[in-house]
């Protein structure tokens, strides 16, 4: 078999290229087509994730920014104290709410993940978790 020079493209001129090209093509259609589903619903869920984050910091940089004027408000120690107090337990809340409010938003609104069908109408199959295997530990007598 003699080989043909390629053309512009990369691509012998000869029957044989062309035919296993259009073969390759055919046979990743299905899988370029379900990984063009799942990057638009990734690149929605990670914009959506990236605006709620932001709208989150935003929030929270203006609570820190007014922590010293009511700090210096403060007239006694106890006042203070709970000023504190109450900051910080405002800011964990604020962030466990938050995390909680992504992972949502991550997970397509939802609170789980959809499975998409394959566009030859299959499903995807479930991830199985990997197998543990148990491993024995010898206790040494470190004395001897």
């Amino acid at each position: 078999m003699t080989r043909k020079p390629m053309d512009g493209r990369g691509v012998a001129e000869s029957d044989d290229g062309a035919v296993a090209l259009e073969t390759m093509t055919e046979l990743t259609r299905p899988a370029m087509a379900a990984l063009n589903t799942f990057n638009g619903t990734f690149l929605q869920n990670a914009a959506a994730c990236q605006k709620e984050w932001l709208r989150f910091l935003n929030l929270r940089v203006k609570e820190n920014l007014a922590m010293p004027a009511k700090l210096s408000a403060c007239r006694s120690l106890p006042e203070l104290q709970t000023l504190y107090v109450d900051y910080w337990t405002r800011a964990v809340e604020d962030y466990q709410k938050e995390y909680q409010a992504l992972a949502q938003t991550a997970m397509g609104q939802s609170g789980s993940v959809e499975k998409q069908p394959l566009p030859n109408g299959r499903q995807v199959p479930e991830a199985q978790p990997p197998q543990r295997t148990q491993q024995r530990y010898e206790v040494r007598d470190e004395a001897h």
